[in-house]
């Protein structure tokens, strides 16, 4: 097998390049947050515009490439190929120098070293990619790609994986978030991730037990498979001292790094003495795995008030050190939301994901456009009136309103050990956030099971330690979030979601029908709660959401 790659936004991603290199020479604002296609747009309405952006693109490919990131996954996906001896060829148009660089700085020089030192590729060409190719124009790149042969060709660029030159390539891969009409030949994947598992199928309990020994640095005795919860896969690793652990490997997310917040997370977290987690053992970025503790204990199916005790000191012990400096530059908890704005946002985002690459049949349809859309509508409208009793629905949160939220919290990521000490896993989503969306979170998680007496208890502990304060808010934003959670049950009906989900557990791949038909009667149940309780300012009609 060959394998032949784009470099530029397939292999290297430019978005926080674009982003921070504009904010260095003042081309955009220093709190504009955006993409490189929203840098892109800013800068072209300013006079001369393409010239200022064709500058821009110059200067990140060159002098400032050490500002952009390789993709997530990819380098995964580079190992695994190695580990096979599939050779890798990365075939690049790119032009010497870049559009108006007085200083003449080279573009493939920079491309190359900024490989080198992420060890992609190395001087005595002893790791892969084989060859790094350059091209001055498309057409030579096309000609070069096709001369190859390869049985894999990956670009981000539909002008190349659908020239009519490349046809008779047995597999294209166009490396695009869009969702498009299927074409022969040429599939689409959204994550290296998808690659990697398209291209290289499943990791193999070889590769797995290398990945372990590479990550503990130790032999593995054995290893035994726990399954994966929606997004990574875990594994009982026992090593060759006869200890336990467990191993992590990550699925990749470009908007998200899992890896990142739950282990530098947990590392801080057990650092301040709060035991209540695994303890980090060690991490592998470029492999995307992490090894914990193994907790031994059962799963927590039917909560007590003892329970609900120990999640509440959890919470408090993280609110308590959240003033400390070492966690004053952690990045926020996956979708944070510090203002009303930033609900709503999401809120519409999440449907508008929906409403472009789900794949739903006539009734579900009929659901979304017709009962849910026009109520999402309604609430974002309810919910600003309420908010202006109290505050300024698009003021910003600051750092004393904030909370460190483990996000994904709840007995659904918990074990009880045979003391009856609760262990909460699953940080992959742990960082800064708004005390309210936890506490609305945790009370509407599809793997909870909270009675309404446990729900109020819930209500009055978060309170102990956020504040009374905060019920206005609660009662204003709850409908919103509750709604974000409606459209959550929804995932599933995405593809790239589907994919990553079985991935995680291949056991998924014969229920879809099934796992569809569950997640749309458990979406259904949430909106009936929220119609019944939003105007009698009452979430504790929650409990009936996932009988």
């Amino acid at each position: 097998m060959k394998v032949g790659i784009d470099l530029d936004n397939t292999i290297i991603s430019y978005d926080d390049a674009f982003l921070n290199v504009a904010k260095k020479i003042g081309l955009v604002d220093q709190d504009f947050q955006g993409s490189k296609l929203e840098v892109q747009q800013i800068i072209r309405q300013q006079k001369d515009g393409e010239k200022i952006w064709q500058r821009l693109q110059g200067q990140v490919y060159g002098k400032y490439i050490d500002q952009a990131n390789i993709f997530p996954g990819f380098k995964r996906f580079h190992w695994r190929c190695s580990n096979q001896k599939i050779p890798v060829t990365i075939i690049s148009h790119k032009t010497k120098y870049g559009h108006y660089d007085e200083e003449k700085i080279s573009l493939r020089t920079s491309a190359l070293s900024f490989l080198e030192q992420e060890g992609i590729v190395n001087k005595d060409k002893n790791i892969f990619p084989q060859d790094v190719f350059f091209t001055t124009t498309r057409a030579e790149k096309i000609k070069t790609i096709k001369h190859n042969n390869f049985d894999w060709f990956i670009d981000d660029l539909q002008e190349v994986i659908f020239d009519e030159n490349l046809k008779d390539l047995p597999n294209r891969v166009l490396f695009s978030k869009k969702t498009m009409e299927q074409r022969v030949g040429v599939k689409f994947c959204s994550s290296w991730s998808e690659i990697e598992h398209e291209i290289l199928g499943p990791i193999s309990e070889e590769e797995i037990e290398t990945i372990a020994s590479t990550t503990v640095h130790q032999k593995i005795k054995n290893i035994h498979t726990v399954g994966g919860r929606g997004n990574s896969g875990v594994y009982k690793i026992t090593l060759h001292d006869n200890t336990k652990a467990a191993l992590k490997i990550y699925s990749n997310n470009e908007g998200h790094n899992r890896l990142n917040s739950e282990y530098n997370g947990s590392t801080l977290i057990t650092e301040m003495g709060i035991n209540q987690i695994p303890k980090p053992l060690t991490c592998n970025h470029d492999l995307n795995c992490a090894a914990f503790e193994w907790i031994e204990g059962k799963l927590i199916e039917h909560p007590t008030k003892e329970n609900l005790d120990q999640s509440l000191m959890l919470l408090n012990k993280l609110h308590n050190v959240r003033n400390l400096k070492v966690f004053s530059s952690f990045p926020r908890a996956s979708a944070a939301c510090f203002s009303g704005i930033d609900i709503e946002l999401q809120l519409k985002r999440r449907f508008k994901k929906l409403h472009e690459q789900g794949k739903m049949k006539g009734d579900v349809k009929s659901y979304i456009y017709n009962e849910l859309e026009p109520f999402i509508e309604e609430m974002i409208v309810w919910s600003k009136e309420k908010w202006s009793e109290f505050d300024d629905f698009e003021r910003v949160l600051t750092q004393e309103d904030l909370t460190l939220s483990p996000s994904d919290f709840g007995f659904h990521n918990a074990l009880e050990k045979a003391s009856g000490e609760i262990i909460f896993h699953d940080f992959e989503y742990f960082g800064w956030d708004d005390p309210v969306k936890l506490i609305v979170d945790f009370s509407l998680h599809p793997g909870m099971n909270l009675n309404e007496n446990l729900l109020r208890k819930w209500f009055q502990g978060t309170f102990k330690i956020y504040g009374k304060k905060l019920l206005p808010k609660l009662l204003a934003a709850w409908p919103l979030y509750a709604l974000c959670w409606v459209l959550i049950c929804l995932n599933e009906f995405l593809p790239d979601v589907w994919r990553r989900r079985t991935l995680a557990d291949p056991s998924k791949l014969n229920e879809k029908e099934l796992v569809l038909e569950k997640q749309l009667s458990a979406s259904k149940r949430l909106l009936s709660v929220i119609k019944n309780n939003y105007e009698r300012n009452s979430i504790i009609g929650a409990s009936e959401i996932y009988v």
